[in-house]
């Protein structure tokens, strides 16, 4: 038996994408070699970013049709009241022997109910987005999309790690000028950001503890389904591996051995990501390469 973990609150597939974030890092590389790479980077992170808003989205788009609904479109006691007030006017002047001045001002009641109608429509409030993804989800075959809703939060992790990867990667193509270089490992990598950036820059961007776990994470959703074992993190020591598994314990769920990734750890992801690559990208810019 499998178990589903997701988040239900559907604010929380929102785009992540910080855009005042993106206008100070175009504004920070204008007219440098930086430019081609913080655009490719940029593209496939917006790119990861709409596809994990997909839920937000569809919930939206229901929301929108669903107040067009209601304020434009004629409901069926207003279309009642139209035809009660053009056949019974007729009528009551049949029977009743109304006057002219009479029949219209029986017509202008019935238009001012009317009106008070639609105006009373515009005024109703639409259903809770929350409660109606809830019902969704929750409902006869919610399964498949909650389903759908863990794989993407799953393949949005991976994108958004793989962008970050490259990134750096071009960074350190363009620092060594060295079109063909190649990382064939991480810890390739993070021996030539240091090499070309520094032990700062290396510490924080490749080396750090948090990118060491997120990458752990990825590698084991990329190649071991999902599992969490001693032996994710590398060769390190055992006390490494408890300290690091206690930080992957804080911020993921873990459950009969298998890591569980949901919306709000791709959202850390991209927090994570943006300050390493500002941090990188302060340091490329004074340098003669870039």
């Amino acid at each position: 038996m499998r178990t589903i973990r997701l988040d239900d609150r559907i604010q929380k597939y929102k785009s992540f994408i910080d855009y005042d974030w993106v206008k100070s890092l175009a504004d920070r590389v204008q007219g440098t070699n930086l430019e081609s790479l913080i655009i490719s980077l940029l593209f496939s992170l917006k790119a990861t970013a709409n596809s994990f808003a997909m839920p937000y989205f569809m919930m939206n788009s229901l929301m929108a049709i669903e107040k067009g609904f209601l304020q434009g479109t004629e409901s069926m006691p207003e279309k009642e009241l139209r035809l009660l007030r053009d056949a019974l006017t007729v009528r009551m002047a049949h029977k009743h022997g109304l006057s002219l001045e009479r029949m219209n001002q029986f017509s202008a009641m019935i238009d001012e109910i009317l009106h008070e109608t639609r105006v009373a429509a515009k005024k109703l409030e639409g259903s809770d987005m929350n409660e109606v993804f809830n019902s969704i989800i929750k409902g006869p075959g919610g399964a498949e999309l909650q389903l759908g809703i863990v794989g993407l939060c799953q393949i949005c992790f991976g994108a958004t790690f793989h962008a970050y990867e490259h990134f750096v990667t071009e960074c350190v193509r363009w620092a060594k000028t060295d079109n063909s270089f190649k990382a064939p490992n991480f810890s390739t990598l993070t021996k030539e950001v240091k090499n070309a950036f520094g032990e700062e820059v290396a510490n924080f961007c490749t080396n750090d503890d948090r990118v060491k776990i997120t990458r752990a994470v990825r590698n084991s959703l990329a190649h071991n389904g999902g599992k969490y074992t001693s032996g994710m993190f590398g060769k390190v020591t055992p006390d490494e591996v408890a300290r690091l598994t206690k930080m992957l314990l804080e911020e993921f769920f873990v459950e009969n051995d298998e890591i569980r990734v949901v919306a709000q750890n791709n959202i850390n992801l991209f927090e994570m990501v943006k300050d390493r690559v500002s941090f990188m990208i302060d340091k490329a810019v004074k340098m003669p390469q870039f």
